[in-house]
């Protein structure tokens, strides 16, 4: 679930094969809007997540690029910095 918490965007629960296609339905709008462009994402409340985790983070990266805007992660889960580190990603995470 991907709520508002202190100017910016607070990410809790599961981000797994299940719960990744109904959120990034839900943060389409956020996205074309623009929301989520400059501000940050803490990810501290999600606990669980596997590589369609790691996939829905880099993709919203890449949408904010493409609006010219910026996204930064912070408090990202040690189980989510693993799989980007195999995937050869982590770079992509820590420079948002």
């Amino acid at each position: 679930m991907l709520g508002i918490a202190d100017g910016g965007f607070l990410l809790r629960g599961t981000l797994t094969f299940d719960t990744v296609p109904l959120l990034w339905r839900d943060s389409a709008r956020l996205l074309a809007g623009g929301k989520l462009g400059g501000a940050t994402v803490n990810l501290a409340g999600v606990e669980r997540a596997d590589s369609a985790g790691l996939a829905l983070l880099v993709a919203w990266l890449a949408q904010a690029a493409v609006a010219g805007q910026r996204l930064a992660y912070e408090a990202i889960p040690e189980r989510l910095l693993a799989i980007a580190r195999i995937s050869e990603v982590e770079s992509l995470l820590s420079q948002a």
